[in-house]
């Protein structure tokens, strides 16, 4: 069985847990007292408002290939590689030829990284069958 590393916190990682109920209070006091410090907040939430707002109107939504293997653990080749085997239908691409995945696609390639982590784990043709149904699954629900 495939054993993961699991990293150990950091002491500011400990720090900051223990920490993070005590941190929220005082930011909620500084906001509530310090005009500057308030102005300041508020502007660099509306600096982040306008800044999700553009990301939306942009003609291309959706995550890039890396994006998307960054958050399900995997390399970008790894999601090209299985788009050119057929286990994943052909992402929708811009004019320049970039991959872009909607955000319900990302669940359905972890479901496909899970599978594909239990290879070594079972028998070959119980590995083929379980492969071809999450195939299906992913090309009705792409």
């Amino acid at each position: 069985m495939k054993q993961t590393h699991v990293a150990e916190e950091t002491p500011y990682q400990k720090w900051y847990r223990n920490n993070k109920l005590t941190l929220n209070e005082k930011r909620r006091k500084k906001y509530a007292q310090d005009k500057e410090y308030r102005n300041k907040q508020l502007a660099m939430a509306r600096i982040r408002r306008q800044r999700i707002q553009a990301q939306k109107n942009t003609q291309w939504e959706g995550l890039t290939t890396p994006q998307v293997a960054k958050l399900i653990g995997r390399k970008a080749q790894t999601i090209r590689g299985w788009e050119k085997r057929g286990l994943i239908p052909d992402a929708e691409q811009t004019e320049h030829g970039v991959r872009m995945y909607q955000t319900h696609h990302v669940g359905l390639l972890k479901q496909l990284a899970a599978l594909m982590d239990l290879y070594f784990t079972i028998p070959r043709d119980e590995f083929k069958s379980r492969l071809k149904e999450m195939t299906k699954h992913i090309k009705e629900s792409w």
